[in-house]
């Protein structure tokens, strides 16, 4: 993952907003997964429009912290391994 890169969620992959944070569903596998940060929710809503860094301006002007954005690195990276999301 970098930082300076845009993804999006792939085209058989929904995501919905939930108190915990949110879902992932795959249509194409029938496989449910959790989010379970709004921050990386927010992450994946963007689909694309924004590189990492700029969300993460727009989510938390000045106020992201290197240990918040590694966090959300780390979940993204996840979610790029499963092919859940891919870089633009």
């Amino acid at each position: 993952m970098h930082l300076d890169s845009k993804y999006s969620v792939k085209k058989n992959i929904k995501i919905r907003r939930e108190k915990f944070g949110g879902l992932i569903y795959d249509h194409k596998e029938g496989k449910l997964q959790f989010i379970h940060s709004h921050l990386v929710y927010r992450f994946l809503e963007n689909d694309g429009r924004f590189t990492v860094r700029e969300m993460a301006e727009l989510i938390a002007p000045g106020k992201m912290t290197e240990t918040s954005l590694n966090a959300v690195l780390n979940q993204l990276n996840k979610f790029y391994e499963r092919a859940i999301i891919y870089e633009l």
